[in-house]
């Protein structure tokens, strides 16, 4: 009978347990779409929250939008003066016999025409042209193997574990013809997860968001040999639409599992990103909609509460209170009349402290489980105080001790 009792004990105390624990650890996005794709997701740019999620985590084709890591890498180079934005480059000869290929999505280039690296961007994010993705990867790593070594450990470094690539262009391994990887099937082509995608792509914005000055281009003249310039327009149809002001990103066609894109607009005044991967044939646009229109629904933005004032070691105040107050009022996408509570530590400094430094920091950790999906590190809320903090001498400090005891007895 004790042994039934023991081990009901036991039972109970490993149920509640695993509650606490699912409590805090579990992620949920505060929205469950319903849209025509295989995956979806919705992204607070600024915080990374997952304010809506649909299959998120599985690993599907995502084609074109690979892209987008050789445009990190190139914009990366950039930054740091390795490559020059204007500076012109010539093409070598197998790719421009790659890019006269017209069965897949291509820019023909020329081998007497030289070309910036912002016009191979601009034929990489617009028209999708595939050889000018190559290009850049052979400008950014020096070869198509080196670049696909590179977007991996890059990936990894992001905490995007196991991720392969074939080439910068996002095709299938068999359509790269001479530039095929012999090694792995010709079927073989990256995948990654929706999440996934939304963090390469959200890694782009932030670092580099002038990129949007391309992607926005609904429209451009490409330099083509005894003409003006080629027209190459962008596939991105939602540019032209007027209840959400979309100013990219990329969209992206396998070869058989449908259409994926990835868009950046606005939602309730909050700059967000939207991933849906492998909608069925010209669905991918509308279902882009379907995932905003929902989330719209389904979400109010709420300001996180403030932590108003906290105790500062050694500060020179009434019993080492200090006003607080917060430079960024952090936001959160969260149900309709949702009240949200933040249980994150507030962890302080001590004093001395000046106006303009921090005095304590607090993690967007709340009670309300599906408020805590991040794409990856959770936002931290810096408080400073609201004026210059002195710091306690040795006596006052033994003093404030021996009389806040005294007080207690």
């Amino acid at each position: 009978m004790r042994k039934q009792i023991l081990r009901g004990g036991i039972s109970a105390l490993l149920l509640i347990l695993g509650f606490q624990v699912s409590l805090f650890t579990s992620q949920a996005a505060v929205v469950h779409p319903q849209v025509a794709a295989r995956a979806a997701v919705l992204v607070d740019l600024q915080t990374g929250q997952v304010v809506a999620s649909q299959n998120d985590r599985q690993r599907l084709p995502i084609a074109s939008l690979a892209k987008l890591v050789v445009i990190y890498l190139t914009e990366e180079a950039i930054a740091q003066q390795k490559l020059a934005r204007q500076k012109a480059v010539s093409i070598p000869p197998a790719l421009v016999q790659f890019s006269q290929d017209q069965t897949i999505a291509n820019v023909p280039l020329n081998s007497n025409q030289k070309y910036t690296i912002e016009q191979l961007e601009q034929a990489a994010l617009l028209a999708s042209s595939n050889s000018a993705a190559m290009v850049l990867a052979q400008l950014v790593s020096g070869s198509q193997t080196a670049y696909c070594q590179q977007a991996e450990k890059l990936l990894a470094a992001w905490g995007i574990k196991q991720a392969h690539f074939y080439s910068a262009s996002g095709l299938e391994n068999g359509a790269l013809k001479n530039f095929k990887n012999q090694q792995v099937p010709s079927q073989a082509q990256t995948e990654l997860s929706a999440r996934e995608i939304a963090l390469v792509a959200r890694k782009l914005v932030r670092r580099f968001p002038q990129i949007l000055n391309l992607t926005s281009q609904r429209q451009a003249l490409f330099p083509q040999a005894g003409t003006t310039g080629q027209k190459i327009v962008n596939t991105n149809e939602l540019l032209t639409n007027t209840q959400y002001h979309f100013q990219g990103l990329k969209t992206g066609t396998t070869s058989n599992q449908g259409q994926n894109f990835i868009g950046y607009t606005t939602l309730k005044n909050r700059p967000v990103l939207t991933v849906v991967l492998n909608t069925p044939d010209k669905q991918t646009f509308a279902a882009t909609l379907q995932l905003l229109r929902q989330t719209d629904r389904q979400t109010q933005v709420l300001a996180v509460p403030a932590v108003k004032q906290a105790k500062i070691l050694r500060a020179k105040t009434l019993n080492s209170q200090v006003a607080l107050r917060r430079k960024v009022v952090p936001e959160v996408f969260a149900s309709p009349e949702q009240t949200v509570t933040l249980v994150g530590t507030l962890q302080t400094r001590s004093a001395p402290l000046a106006r303009e430094a921090v005095a304590a920091t607090q993690k967007l950790v709340f009670r309300q489980t599906e408020l805590n999906d991040y794409l990856d590190l959770r936002p931290t809320v810096r408080y400073y105080p609201q004026k210059d903090i002195a710091r306690l001498s040795f006596w006052d400090s033994c003093w404030q001790k021996i009389s806040s005891l005294w007080r207690r007895n």
